[in-house]
């Protein structure tokens, strides 16, 4: 979704939607109302603050925040009637978020048919690197888990150790033709192949993070900073 559509999108939230929920979820839909509100009073905070992370960020919330609510209160008789404004600001987020995902999925389809040289490793046995890396949420990646699809995944190594890693693996390249290339010609035998390289190691942590203000919840990150910022 570009920053064009995210940008009328919030503002259709904050000036169309007041609200349509019960209890925690009507304090959490406040609490994201009054953050948007204030870090959109004019042009130049939005241009400044409304970045594209910002705004992905407050939309996937808002839009959880929706699909939990409907499946929290199906069919129960004290469910809020939902609202004009409202209602026709979280379908047409529905609608574009499902959109977006669904085109996401099909693009990360075709590039892992293309990807053969990418592993993965489903830690059947041993301890798993989510057990021992807590999660992030501002170093999220932006790609999707290969095995579940899930938009919950973070990079566990640093940039800095894999080329490390493969600088050594150059070296020691380098150093093996240096000594292949100074042999006579009839004892050099095969040349030395290239060394095999290895790229940052990323980890999905949709086992750990639960759906937003689910009963079973109190992992998921969304959940921590909503408690952190509101009184209750």
């Amino acid at each position: 979704m570009d920053k064009n559509k995210k940008t009328k999108l919030l503002l259709k939230f904050v000036e169309n939607t007041n609200g349509c929920f019960i209890g925690a979820h009507q304090e959490y839909y406040d609490w994201i109302w009054n953050d948007v509100k204030q870090s959109g009073q004019n042009a130049t905070n939005q241009r400044i603050q409304w970045t594209h992370s910002y705004m992905g960020g407050k939309l996937t919330k808002l839009y959880l925040l929706y699909l939990n609510f409907g499946d929290s209160t199906k069919n129960q008789e004290n469910r809020r009637e939902t609202r004009g404004g409202t209602a026709t600001f979280f379908k047409g987020l529905h609608f574009q978020i499902k959109q977006a995902l669904d085109k996401s999925l099909e693009e990360d389809a075709i590039k892992a048919a293309k990807a053969t040289r990418t592993s993965l490793n489903l830690q059947k046995t041993g301890n798993r690197v989510q057990d021992r890396i807590n999660f992030d949420f501002r170093k999220v990646d932006l790609e999707a888990c290969p095995s579940c699809s899930h938009m919950c995944t973070m990079t566990v190594q640093s940039s800095q150790d894999v080329d490390d890693v493969n600088n050594q693996a150059l070296q020691e390249h380098n150093h093996k033709l240096e000594t292949w290339e100074q042999l006579p010609l009839n004892q050099r035998g095969n040349k030395p192949r290239a060394p095999s390289t290895t790229s940052e190691q990323v980890a999905c942590y949709c086992v750990k993070n639960h759906c937003l203000l689910a009963l079973d919840g109190g992992q998921c990150y969304l959940c921590r900073e909503f408690a952190t910022a509101t009184s209750f």
